[in-house]
């Protein structure tokens, strides 16, 4: 078995999950000299912040698409809009004469 299989079974990740982030900074801060407290907490920040960046660009993916359906109602509501007043200026002409 690796060196590196038997320390994660020392500090699992459920362990790292619960460490705050200002305990992962200072097992960071503390440097190599840390062994395993260095590289878990790197790991478990660098974790964090692709699943921070995930939820953004999730998010703004849906800020794009609610913006793309309401410039999509507005245009089929216009739309609706000029066909009834169309309808309504043929039967005035055609009715007005």
């Amino acid at each position: 078995m690796s060196g590196s299989i038997e320390r994660e079974a020392v500090y699992p990740a459920s362990w790292w999950e619960s460490r705050t982030a200002e305990q992962l900074q200072e097992f960071v801060r503390a440097g190599f000299i840390s062994g395993e407290m260095f590289d878990g907490a790197q790991r478990e920040l660098e974790r964090r912040a692709r699943e921070s960046a995930r939820q953004v660009a999730e998010a703004a993916e849906q800020e794009i698409q609610h913006r793309v359906d309401e410039g999509n109602r507005v245009a089929l509501i216009a739309a609706v809009i000029s066909f009834v007043a169309a309808i309504g200026a043929m039967l005035w002409r055609l009715f007005m004469r």
